[in-house]
């Protein structure tokens, strides 16, 4: 449960967090903003080999939990709101909005890209098909609960596909059952 945030990590995490939050005019609840920006973490972190943010993530109930973001977005009352909605008497959900006047580009265009892709990729996933991509990762499932992530073990989980099995996974919809069954076989 580690956190560095200084000064300018704070400012790349609001920007971050407040970039995601504005793609969803109607508010954005608390799991799915967490969601989006843990599936940013690991795509600028795949690409670039650098963490997008400072902020910690461990791994807790529902996925990853940073509580640098969480905190930030709740005292940062200028660039975020938070509001409490009850889907049930006994269950209140925190729903998060942006204003967008207070909302700067992070200066990285790669950090830009990959909340675009992640945005682009999942923002009409449910909440609960972002938790079950988020646990399908191996990184995620191979961290212990309530441990820090350790985001430079992060690419040994990622395994690249050979350019000859892919062209042979593309080819799986096309291809007869009996032919696919053989890819596997030889």
């Amino acid at each position: 449960m580690a956190s560095a945030l200084g000064p300018e990590s704070t400012a790349e995490v609001r920007d971050i967090a407040a970039r995601i939050t504005l793609a969803h005019p109607h508010g954005l609840p608390q799991i799915r903003l967490l969601k989006l920006l843990w599936l940013a973490e690991l795509k600028y972190y795949e690409r670039v080999g650098r963490r997008l943010t400072r902020a910690g993530w461990w791994r807790w109930n529902h996925g990853p939990y940073s509580k640098d973001v969480i905190n930030l977005v709740k005292r940062d009352t200028k660039t975020f709101r938070v509001e409490r909605q009850r889907e049930e008497p006994w269950q209140a959900a925190l729903v998060i909005h942006a204003n967008p006047r207070a909302v700067r580009e992070p200066s990285d265009p790669e950090r830009t890209r990959a909340v675009d892709e992640v945005l682009s990729t999942y923002r009409e996933y449910t909440n609960e098909e972002l938790v079950q991509e988020v646990y399908a990762d191996p990184f995620f499932e191979a961290t212990p609960f309530r441990a820090d992530f350790d985001f430079t073990k992060l690419n040994s989980y990622r395994r690249p596909v050979p350019e000859s099995e892919a062209r042979r996974l593309l080819e799986l919809p096309t291809r007869p059952v009996a032919e696919v069954a053989e890819l596997f076989t030889q």
